[in-house]
């Protein structure tokens, strides 16, 4: 039964190597073969070369904003919140009142 299948294999192996035998015969098929692959290899190579540029790209586009990140958190970190500016204000407030009652006092 093993030996039936491979015949089998075997019958459709030929019939495919004659089908394309008789396909490259003609000289216009083999052109137009040649053509194909030429055309392939032109736009695997020009795809290659895009996919290049654009990787380059987008790591220094990555590169710019990890930039622009450190810098945020870097201004984030120098910026005072709102209730630090609150509570200095305040402490400033005190401090001036302070300094009031002691020249109210040495007069």
């Amino acid at each position: 039964m093993g030996d039936f299948s491979r015949n089998v294999d075997v019958e459709k192996l030929i019939s495919y190597s004659e089908d394309l035998v008789e396909c490259l015969r003609s000289k216009r098929d083999v052109v137009s073969l040649t053509q194909c692959l030429e055309h392939s290899a032109a736009l695997q190579s020009s795809c290659d070369s895009d996919f290049g540029e654009v990787q380059s790209l987008v790591q220094d586009y990555q590169k710019r904003i990890d930039a622009c990140k450190q810098k945020t958190d870097e201004a984030k970190s120098e910026a005072a919140t709102d209730a630090e500016i609150n509570f200095l204000e305040k402490e400033l407030e005190e401090e001036l009142q302070r300094e009031q009652m002691l020249r109210e006092e040495l007069r």
